[in-house]
């Protein structure tokens, strides 16, 4: 039996209609060791990166990239760190195709806990527009290499 219908009015009006939007909400996270950093960084010139398998958060496709020597030459003596969020192929509605996200990487000590002088965290993105963010200013090369953090084999 369908609800009662109002006229609060007096005029011949039906009741009021609800829209709801409900939004939904994924977090997780993708661990970057690097291993034989120095190996990387020598072997690797300015723009050229190492392309990781892709992994899953949300029901979404996402690759990192480092770039040990930078993707531009204009911080060419900065680590940089690139997502990219892997469009999926065939049919989708128009609300499916809209995907943002807050990225926030991090630097992690021995412990495995962030180094606070070495976050960053981005704006809400919208990866349907523009599919990749850089972190090209992430962590300076000759500061790392100087830092505690630094293993001669092991960048966590």
């Amino acid at each position: 039996m369908p609800p009662p219908e109002s006229d609060p009015a007096g005029d011949g009006t039906s009741a009021e209609s609800r829209i709801a939007i409900i939004g939904a909400a994924a977090t997780g996270s993708e661990l970057l060791e690097i291993e034989r950093y120095s190996h990387t960084r020598d072997l690797l010139p300015t723009g050229h990166a190492v392309i990781l398998p892709p992994f899953s958060v949300g029901g979404h496709s996402w690759r990192l990239a480092y770039y040990p020597n930078n993707e531009i030459n204009e911080f060419a003596d900065f680590i940089t760190i690139s997502i990219l969020h892997l469009q999926e192929l065939g049919p989708r509605s128009a609300a499916s195709a809209v995907v943002r996200a807050r990225v926030t990487l991090s630097l992690l000590d021995q412990a495995g806990e962030p180094v606070p002088s070495r976050i960053q965290t981005t704006w809400m993105h919208d990866f349907s527009e523009i599919p990749g963010i850089s972190f090209h200013d992430f962590i300076n090369r000759a500061w790392l290499e100087e830092s505690d953090y630094y293993l001669p084999y092991l960048l966590r």
